[in-house]
């Protein structure tokens, strides 16, 4: 047996640590350089893909018969001050690629939501909202346009203070920590003072209806009160803008009004994007609302505006039982 401190000083022994050490390192760098190249490359690709099919894809908008408001503010955003929105949209496009060749799941959207407001987007489910959302946040690549945080490019990069995201889906929280514990790390990587943390994660816990659940670990939790926490975590931030990607999906009706509760007590003093398939949380919430279809802006106004232009009549489906039926 060698003790520790004359293990060192063998000859033969010092390959067993060196050299672990040194591959940790190689990796690491190999892993950096894979993960920067596959960023340019995909971006690459991307950019190529929707030049090759930009024609394409305008045309399918232009079919879209999309109202006038969205062509009046495409306009007044494509030829505004970069630094007159919380959060600047211009020409944005994504493509992706199916069995059927590229489709645009974003397509050449311009948009600006203005500081303080609460900007809600309504559309079923491959409208396109959640991809809308990811280029935002930087983890989608941007086929064409810019997208601007408080006049700052995101290719530049985002940090803590920039924005806030309550995602989807909840595989941000640890299932093996407790809901306090999630909360209050979180708190902490975004720079929260920490003897601030402990009365902002009681606060939030009580307006969520969270008291008897917040010391559970999350693996132990209901879905339901799991978004909650989702849902506290994105207000654990110093950030003035919040990405709330169907923040009630999962929640009953008291708990949503809960949910409901915490947005309005920052209303004015934060800027929300909110995803949505609720008409009527789009309506209670939102200073204005857009609705998507098929990745472009269909029609946006105010709430009143939209239910008196669209809910003045119904749409019926009728599903036959076979194609001999007329």
């Amino acid at each position: 047996m060698i003790s520790s401190k004359n293990f060192f000083k063998q000859n033969k022994f010092k390959p067993l640590t060196i050299t672990p050490i040194l591959s940790t390192i190689l990796y690491l760098i190999i892993l950096i350089l894979i993960k920067v190249f596959q960023k340019l490359i995909e971006k690459k690709y991307s950019h190529s893909i929707w030049s090759f099919h930009a024609a394409e894809f305008e045309e399918i908008k232009q079919k879209m018969r999309l109202t006038e408001e969205v062509f009046s503010m495409e306009q007044k955003v494509n030829t505004s001050n970069n630094s007159k929105y919380a959060i600047k949209i211009e020409k944005v496009g994504k493509v992706f690629t199916n069995k059927n060749g590229p489709f645009p799941a974003v397509n050449s959207v311009s948009m600006g939501i203005k500081r303080g407001s609460i900007f809600g987007f309504l559309g079923a489910n491959g409208a396109g909202k959640t991809t809308l959302i990811n280029m935002i946040r930087g983890q989608e690549v941007l086929s064409t346009g810019k997208i601007l945080i408080n006049g700052k490019d995101i290719t530049k990069g985002l940090n803590s203070t920039d924005l806030s995201i309550c995602p989807q889906f909840d595989d941000h929280l640890s299932p093996l920590l407790t809901g306090r514990q999630n909360l209050n790390f979180f708190a902490v990587i975004s720079g929260l003072p920490t003897e601030e943390i402990p009365s902002l994660i009681d606060h939030f816990t009580q307006v969520l209806g969270l008291e008897n659940q917040i010391d559970k670990k999350i693996k132990e939790m209901s879905g339901g009160n799991r978004r909650k926490c989702a849902v506290a975590v994105a207000f654990l931030s110093k950030a003035d803008i919040i990405l709330l990607d169907e923040p009630t999906a999962s929640l009953d009706p008291v708990s949503r009004k809960n949910v409901h509760d915490l947005i309005n007590e920052y209303r004015g003093r934060k800027t929300f994007m909110l995803t949505t398939h609720l008409l009527g949380e789009a309506e209670s919430l939102c200073d204005r609302i857009s609705i998507m279809i098929k990745g472009c802006i269909y029609a946006i106004g105010k709430p009143e505006y939209l239910s008196a232009k669209f809910g003045t009549s119904y749409n019926i489906d009728l599903t036959l039982r076979n194609d001999e039926e007329s």
